[in-house]
């Protein structure tokens, strides 16, 4: 039978001498007194001499199972759980117990989340609405990645004690896992509404937000905070994350000046001002606001990730390989070589985009041996780029392996390779056998065809792939570009516009859309907005930034223009076609000398060289026309 807990009074007995004599009843009684005075290691002898005493009763097991829980001696605690389990199964105390002790143990013990689980889920079964149960079933679910399983537990615990914070919050962190988005964002508003002055609720609200890319509205919810709330740094710093990241630069760097000189020795505030300075294109500004945290051995990852963006920016690639070097070099002296993989894969990628073929060349085959199969993929397709790029064709081919129509991607980069080569008829040998043995194969071709713009070819295996793989948005985009270059501009207009129905922030369609009316001088005041909207989804990448500048001096908005193409120019600084624009921006403002300045640069830039646009026109300005 179970004993009454109660009769405290039991206490007056002869409490660690407890006679032998004593019945178990008593003694039980007096222990359960103990522990509840907080004499815990008192309580625990008494109920060692009774569990002695009278070793099957699983009352007696759990009570000093909690007693042992409570004095950490959780491995005590579980072997008392398990025998209480085995004379009765079914108890809901003894379920419990048994749950609460595979969570305690979960961070630490493989298998406790899982006997944890399957304690409650029986408890749920024997009382489906028990709240304990079901909240300590949805942490559960949660930590170990189901979050379906979580939600509907949480749920049901919503629905018994609706309004409950706690409750609501770890439902709504299940539903975001869930990608029930809709739903947890619902409760997360409800939570907000009944508790503005709370901090928990709007960081919470917001951080759903932004993991939709939704980093207006997760900024304005931050925005909203009471005064009190606005002056914590954690919510400062938050909001300049998400002004950043929805393109309101100007709004975002006031914001993180502000953490800077409030709280000059919080690195978070630094790193977060450095970026910004690094999205407007200025290296020299974000290499000074991040010097600080420059002196740290290692640098944490982020600050690292930063120092390389800044020191290309600035020109300076051999320090930013060399900054990849090392962070890799320690990774793989850690013994943590497919980390280190990703460090010279980066570094070949680097080399890579200036130019600089034998120094990208050793990286990317370290990179090729990986043990990680996508980054040796992606280090085998670049080491073959580069072979390719030292004219060493043979070697490239050698290192993409045999044509295998069971590797489109490595099979498709292959027919490119031997069109460089100019070894049309391999090549075309190669693409049909390619595509009578995968058909789905059109997409990776047609790509590489446009490539090298031979657009009469990609065109029909691009329209193949469409259709193939109508919501495809890489076939959508590629199919209208080539649209586009092959003159078919209507039909061009039609799919880029049928893509963005279908995913109206897709920033490459919203750029070469809007760049495409804007050169054309068309539909301005549709192109304006598809172009800012580009930009802001994307605030570092220097092609749309041109488009946004370009969209404005064709607007008549020169200032402005000038402005947004100086830093396009900061961000691409050997892109001739940017230089142009600027220089004819500053031309148009009457700034001649630096307009002349501006095309000079991209005279330089220019493959056609004397011959280019750029040129003609410096030329022109020197005779002052």
């Amino acid at each position: 039978m179970r004993w009454a807990r109660a009769a405290v009074v039991l206490l007056a007995f002869a409490v660690p001498g407890l006679a032998q004599e004593e019945p178990p009843q008593a003694a039980f009684l007096v222990a359960h007194a103990l522990a509840e005075e907080g004499r815990l290691e008192e309580a625990l002898e008494v109920l060692d001499r009774v569990v002695g005493r009278v070793p099957d009763d699983p009352w007696i097991r759990i009570e000093r199972a909690g007693i042992l829980m409570r004095l950490g001696q959780l491995e005590r605690a579980t072997q008392d759980s398990a025998r209480a389990r085995e004379l009765a199964p079914d108890d809901p105390d003894v379920l419990r117990l048994a749950g609460r002790l595979g969570m305690m143990r979960a961070d630490v013990e493989a298998g406790a989340a899982a006997a944890a689980i399957e304690a409650f889920e029986h408890l749920r079964r024997l009382q489906p609405e028990d709240l304990e149960t079901l909240v300590s079933l949805g942490q559960l679910y949660l930590g170990t990645d189901r979050a379906q399983l979580a939600a509907d537990a949480l749920a049901e615990a919503a629905r018994l004690r609706p309004g409950h914070p706690g409750i609501e919050s770890l439902l709504e962190r299940a539903l975001a896992a869930t990608t029930d988005l809709e739903q947890a964002e619902r409760i997360g508003r409800q939570r907000l509404a009944r508790a503005p002055g709370e901090p928990g609720p709007r960081l919470e609200l917001a951080d759903l937000l932004a993991q939709q890319g939704r980093h207006r509205e997760a900024a304005e919810i931050l925005e909203q905070a009471p005064r009190e709330q606005l002056a914590n740094l954690d919510l400062r710093r938050r909001l300049g994350l998400q002004l950043l990241l929805a393109g309101e630069l100007e709004r975002a760097r006031a914001t993180a000046a502000g953490i800077v000189e409030e709280w000059p020795q919080y690195g978070g505030g630094r790193l977060l001002l450095a970026r910004i300075e690094a999205a407007y294109g200025r290296f020299a500004e974000a290499e000074e606001v991040l010097a600080p945290l420059l002196a740290r051995d290692p640098l944490p990852e982020a600050v690292a990730d930063l120092q390389v963006r800044i020191l290309e920016g600035l020109g300076r690639v051999a320090e930013a390989a060399d900054r990849l070097r090392t962070d890799g070099a320690r990774r793989r002296a850690a013994g943590r070589a497919a980390e280190a993989d990703t460090f010279a894969l980066d570094e070949a990628r680097l080399w890579f985009r200036h130019g600089r073929w034998a120094e990208a060349l050793a990286p990317a085959q370290l990179a090729a041996a990986s043990a990680e199969a996508e980054v040796a993929e992606d280090a085998t397709l670049l080491a073959a780029a580069t072979l390719a790029r030292l004219g060493r064709f043979d070697e490239a081919l050698a290192r993409l392996g045999p044509p295998d129509p069971e590797r489109p991607l490595f099979a498709s980069r292959r027919v490119g390779l031997l069109l460089d080569a100019g070894r049309e008829v391999e090549a075309r040998a190669e693409q049909e056998r390619l595509l009578a043995a995968r058909p789905d194969a059109d997409l990776q071709l047609g790509g590489v065809l446009a490539d090298r713009e031979r657009w009469g070819e990609a065109l029909p295996l691009l329209e193949r792939a469409a259709e193939r793989a109508p919501d495809s948005l890489e076939a959508g985009f590629r199919l209208a570009a080539v649209c586009e270059r092959s003159g078919r501009i209507d039909a061009a207009v039609e799919r880029f516009g049928r893509l963005l129905e279908r995913a109206p922030d897709f920033a490459p369609a919203l750029n070469y859309l809007g760049y495409l009316w804007i050169e054309r001088g068309e539909n301005l005041e549709r192109a304006l907005p598809m172009v800012e909207r580009a930009t802001r989804l994307d605030p570092d990448n220097g092609a749309y930034v041109d488009s946004l500048g370009w969209g404005y001096f064709r607007s008549g908005r020169l200032a402005e223009a000038v402005e947004t193409l100086e830093r396009a120019a900061r961000l691409l600084p050997g892109d001739a076609t940017v230089l142009e624009h600027l220089g004819d921006a500053r031309l148009a403002g009457g700034d001649r000398e630096r307009a002349a300045e501006a095309y000079r640069r991209a005279a330089a830039a220019d493959p056609a060289g004397a011959e280019g646009a750029a040129a003609r026109k410096l030329a022109a300005l020197a005779e002052g026309r």
